[in-house]
């Protein structure tokens, strides 16, 4: 969220980032899961935050064309 804010990220995003921010903690250090982190998603919600990570990408990539 804090990045999103820092680049200028449109606000139609921030409900991505905040869906997306979570899973960088729960994969990164997965002690903090509780489980092992595959475990915790199924297919459904893996095609849910790839949905939200390609809008985020397709934006980011459009700003690095300007």
């Amino acid at each position: 969220m804090h990045l999103g804010r820092e680049v200028g990220i449109p606000n139609e995003f921030y409900h991505s980032l905040r869906k997306l921010n979570p899973d960088f903690v729960l994969t990164r250090y997965p002690d903090v899961a509780d489980g092992v982190p595959y475990e915790l998603y199924d297919e459904e919600i893996a095609l849910e935050k790839i949905g939200f990570a390609e809008k985020v990408l397709k934006w980011v990539k459009k700003e690095l064309k300007k």
